[in-house]
């Protein structure tokens, strides 16, 4: 992992905060007709490419070595293996019905390895943040998981893909058994907050199907740096190219977790 001294890093949350004004100013007057589909249940926005670029701007500006993966715009200049990996509004439909759950997810990864990690909450106004080995902090102040003990006391966080409906029936069948086995189950609409939620304690654990890099890379890196655990729903490492992301406060409610996921036959 490369070095970088600390004004990098002020900069980096600097155009964070910036792009969360813009986001938090656009939410308040937000145009539904300007609403375009990516596919049936995958919506964007105007809203979403400006604040990708005023990301892209920002963040490039800071080492022209780094390069660019945005989730509306594509790879650009990643050969090096050095990159931004950047959601610019994780939790689109939240926002365009206007329901303040969203956020920004920006991470860098070195070599395959995500390093360092960031999700804004824009409408609560707070920065999680994460470096490899440094531990996962809000507000720059230090975050850790949930002590709960016992799977019954767990509160689940999970969501649904916009496709991959070949899963569906796989997913509904599990929705009884984690209602059966914890203290209940949350869909709000944001991977990046599901997973900085686990890193502060609010769940106990995460998972979901059909997400993409920019969904999981930086908020991952936070639950892991808090303490956490995050796999698969196989069990393996590969969470941020997979097809799935499970991360849980403590071994014991991962592999509770894991029991339940693989209980159920996988389409």
């Amino acid at each position: 992992m490369v070095n970088r001294p600390d004004s990098f890093w002020a900069n980096v949350r600097g155009t964070l905060n910036q792009v969360a004004v813009y986001l938090s100013q656009e939410f308040k007057e937000f145009d539904a007709s300007r609403i375009e589909r990516k596919g049936l249940h995958d919506l964007v926005s105007f809203v979403d490419r400006n604040a990708e670029a005023q990301l892209k701007k920002g963040l490039v500006a800071l080492d022209v070595e780094i390069g660019f993966w945005g989730e509306e715009g594509g790879k650009e200049s990643i050969e090096s293996g050095s990159y931004w990996l950047v959601d610019p509004l994780d939790g689109t439909t939240n926002f365009m019905h206007g329901i303040p759950h969203y956020a920004i997810s920006v991470a860098l990864i070195e070599n395959g390895v995500v390093v360092a990690g960031f999700v804004h909450e824009v409408e609560r106004g707070r920065l999680f943040e994460a470096h490899l080995g440094k531990g996962a902090f809000c507000q720059r102040q230090p975050i850790g998981i949930s002590t709960c003990a016992h799977f019954e006391d767990a509160l689940i966080a999970t969501g649904f893909p916009v496709n991959q409906f070949e899963h569906a029936d796989y997913l509904g069948e599990l929705i009884p058994q984690f209602m059966k086995k914890t203290r209940g189950l949350r869909r709000f609409g944001s991977a990046a907050l599901d997973l900085v939620h686990v890193a502060e304690g609010r769940y106990e654990a995460f998972y979901e199907f059909g997400l993409k890099p920019w969904d999981v890379a930086a908020g991952a890196l936070i639950v892991k740096e808090a303490g956490g655990e995050v796999c698969s729903h196989l069990g393996d490492q590969n969470w941020l190219q997979g097809p799935s992301i499970v991360a849980s406060a403590s071994a014991q409610i991962q592999s509770e977790m894991l029991h339940v996921l693989k209980s159920i036959k996988h389409a």
